[in-house]
């Protein structure tokens, strides 16, 4: 009988009989672990670029004469830097100059685009709450009370939540929906009693009803 290795008894002669595959496996693994770490690093890298450039195109904007610099320079960081965070702010920082610079329509057609292609779920609600302004601004009352709405889905905080649906009442409002109207100023008061805006929507149900429901909510 042939007194062959055992690799129960000698635990190294399967690493030897396989020594190559082994390498080969090892070296993959280290190499793909090199690639990832290179790719979390050059992401980090693009999006500490992108916040300075956000930052630089924000205090621009604020500068006297500064819009149009701004406008430009919004565009590059959307364009640049696709897939960051800042170049998600980018497009709703753009939207809100655009609108500041009365292009109403540029600014909500950008915004839609946006959000159909589905941006990060923190960049939603703001996302719908621009776009439903730049609908109040090309008149399209019913537009942006659905998009404030979608925004009042979408937000994360109560007083983020009352302040959609104190707009998306207004415009409903002027959109000849009054009862919807007034079902959001409701929820308000029901389920945002302690929030700032419980106050005004109280004293808003009250104008809109003529007095017909009660103004104790405003002191609750």
């Amino acid at each position: 009988m042939s007194q062959s290795t055992s690799f129960s008894n000698d635990p190294m002669a399967w690493f030897r009989a396989r020594q190559r595959q082994v390498l080969i496996v090892g070296g993959s693994i280290l190499g793909i672990g090199l690639v990832g770490g290179f790719l979390w690093w050059s992401q980090i890298r693009k999006e500490a670029f992108a916040s300075n450039e956000l930052e630089k195109a924000r205090n621009t904007a604020e500068s006297p004469g500064g819009m149009g610099t701004a406008a430009g320079m919004l565009q590059q960081i959307i364009e640049r830097y696709k897939g960051t965070d800042a170049a998600q702010e980018a497009v709703l920082t753009l939207a809100q100059v655009r609108m500041v610079n009365g292009q109403h329509q540029l600014a909500a057609t950008a915004l839609q685009e946006f959000i159909a292609a589905g941006p990060r779920a923190k960049f939603a609600a703001p996302a719908h709450g621009l776009l439903a302004a730049a609908d109040e601004g090309l008149g399209r009352w019913g537009d942006a009370a659905e998009n404030y709405m979608a925004a009042f889905r979408g937000a994360d905080l109560d007083v983020l939540k009352a302040q959609y649906l104190v707009h998306a009442a207004r415009t409903y409002e002027l959109a000849g929906e009054h009862e919807k109207g007034l079902e959001q100023l409701r929820l308000v008061v029901k389920d945002y009693s302690k929030t700032p805006l419980a106050v005004e929507a109280t004293i808003r149900l009250a104008e809109m009803t003529k007095g017909a429901e009660p103004r104790a909510h405003a002191g609750s």
